[in-house]
């Protein structure tokens, strides 16, 4: 008999931004503080590493802020105004330090208006939030709060603004809430995986693309989900493609014997949050 141990660990496929959620500017509407969830000063690369270069090197870098800094926002007269940086001082112990406002003048110089920093290199959309976090991946900006508030910037001017309150609408599956246990009791068997493919015995690991989960609001699929099957260890020239549709088919009975998705509602759509997540599957198989 042969014995199948298995290892299932999700991560983010394909990640642009930092392997680890990054800390949010702050953005000061109306009196009031939101979380300004990116990055804006980074549109512009001359501006971001002139930032960095004020500090003289004398910056640190977390696993939570990879830029080293923090820059903090108002919205005045429907304009984007910087007001001021923070960055992690290395001759304070990393704590944080205002950057001075002589040396933000120099940096921001061409954006320099009647005393203020306008941000007129910013255009495109603005995602600001509030309140408690409802859905958080550990990468980038990749999280949702109850409040958001998308603003829309063309050369730092505000030429719209849409207002979105965030929630749980069916409770159910989710891969961030992902348990050993539940995977166990789906009816996919990962025994009869091993018996039926015995191509597989020359493989050590397999990575399984899930995407294009598309559900209803009541948490059930509307559409067979899109998986992709790699054969990343091992001999793989010795398992048939159709061996390797077989597998994508499996799989995707899997995910269809899921009873009921968790629906978040987001931003006004009904969706399952993921982030073209994948499945190594790390396979060894002893002889008893």
């Amino acid at each position: 008999m042969k014995r199948l141990f298995f290892v299932l660990i999700f991560v983010f496929a394909g990640l642009s931004v930092k392997a680890t959620g990054q800390m949010a500017d702050y953005v000061f509407v109306d009196g009031e503080e939101w979380y300004l969830l990116g990055r804006p000063i980074g549109a512009d690369t001359m501006l971001y590493f002139g930032v960095r270069a004020s500090f003289q090197g004398a910056y640190c870098e977390s696993t939570g802020n990879w830029d080293g800094f923090v820059a903090y926002w108002s919205i005045m007269d429907g304009l984007i105004i910087l007001d001021s940086i923070k960055f992690l001082n290395a001759n304070k112990n990393c704590e944080f330090d205002k950057l001075p406002d002589s040396v933000l003048q120099k940096v921001f110089k061409k954006y320099y208006v009647k005393g203020r920093i306008v941000a007129g290199w910013v255009n495109g959309t603005l995602r600001l939030a509030k309140g408690n976090m409802i859905y958080y991946f550990n990468g980038g900006f990749l999280r949702n709060y109850e409040t958001e508030m998308h603003i829309t910037v063309e050369r730092g001017r505000v030429v719209e603004t849409k207002l979105f309150n965030n929630r749980v609408a069916e409770d159910g599956f989710a891969f961030e809430d992902l348990q050993q246990e539940y995977w166990d009791s789906l009816s996919f068997s990962f025994r009869h995986f091993a018996n039926s493919y015995r191509e597989l015995d020359s493989v050590n690991r397999i990575y399984v693309e899930i995407d294009d989960i598309d559900i209803d609001s009541t948490g059930h699929l509307n559409d067979v989900p899109k998986v992709k099957v790699h054969l990343v260890q091992g001999n793989r020239e010795r398992v048939p493609e159709t061996v390797i549709e077989q597998l994508e088919q499996e799989f995707k009975k899997m995910l269809m014997a899921i009873p009921k998705w968790k629906v978040y509602c987001i931003n006004g759509k009904y969706r399952t949050l993921y982030h073209g997540w994948t499945m190594p599957i790390r396979l060894k198989i002893n002889n008893e």
